[in-house]
């Protein structure tokens, strides 16, 4: 899957939840709004004057026909003296109808989840260090063995290296052109750490100290963005 089709994907919910929310939003504002009308000239009707006192915020809200709104509408001069019914937007926004749009919202990070754990998946299996079958790889005086997983001098002699070490040597000698950006190497390596470039400085430091007493190797660094295994 390219990640343009997950990006569509997600959009799709996300986009749809939105909709939905602001629809279900807008009716039921439509709805409120006609009951506080008609609260208002109910009570505008039972009272022979226009000031607002506590007995019309009583009779107000006795005369709204949906319950939740009782408690929270409130009545309010405009500049022209009018009044006017209100109720706030949270008030409607509990109201309303958003099960759908939680949905596609849950839908849309679900998703999002799925696909970045692929995406990450993918990634690291592309930087992985398994080697092809059946070939064994040479070069600058070592020999990785294929089957035993281990690299060995001109001499034939087994070189030691640390976990770290051999997944990075092994992930150069497996690159056609021995050379790794600094994000495939930290991605593979420390798949959970924000930022491993003073890390990745220290691995590659004391590889190089290996790699010169058992081969003719060194590893090359471009200001950090790549690094190449060649010839010393």
């Amino acid at each position: 899957m390219k990640p343009r089709y997950a990006v569509v994907v997600f959009l799709f919910f996300a986009i749809s939840s939105a909709l939905t929310g602001m629809k279900s939003y807008q009716d039921t504002r439509d709805v409120v709004d006609a009951d506080l009308q008609q609260a208002l000239l109910v009570t505008l009707a039972a009272q022979d004057h226009c000031v607002i006192t506590p007995d019309t915020i009583r009779n107000y809200r006795a005369s709204l026909s949906i319950g939740e709104l009782r408690d929270t509408a409130y009545l309010a001069y405009t500049l022209q003296g009018e009044i006017q019914a209100k109720c706030s937007t949270a008030a409607v926004f509990r109201l309303s109808d958003q099960r759908l749009s939680t949905l596609f919202a849950f839908l849309a990070a679900c998703w999002a989840i799925a696909s970045l754990w692929w995406y990450r998946r993918k990634t690291l299996a592309s930087c992985s260090p398994l080697p092809v079958e059946g070939q064994d790889a040479s070069f600058g005086g070592l020999r990785y063995d294929e089957d035993a997983r281990h690299f060995y001098d001109q001499q034939n002699n087994l070189v030691h290296l640390t976990p770290m070490q051999h997944h990075l040597l092994t992930m150069f000698f497996l690159s056609p052109s021995h050379e790794l950006s600094h994000r495939e190497i930290t991605e593979a390596l420390w798949p959970k750490k924000p930022d491993a470039s003073e890390t990745l400085y220290t691995l590659i430091r004391r590889l190089k100290v290996v790699l010169a007493q058992h081969s003719s190797l060194t590893v090359t660094v471009d200001r950090g963005r790549s690094y190449s295994l060649t010839l010393g």
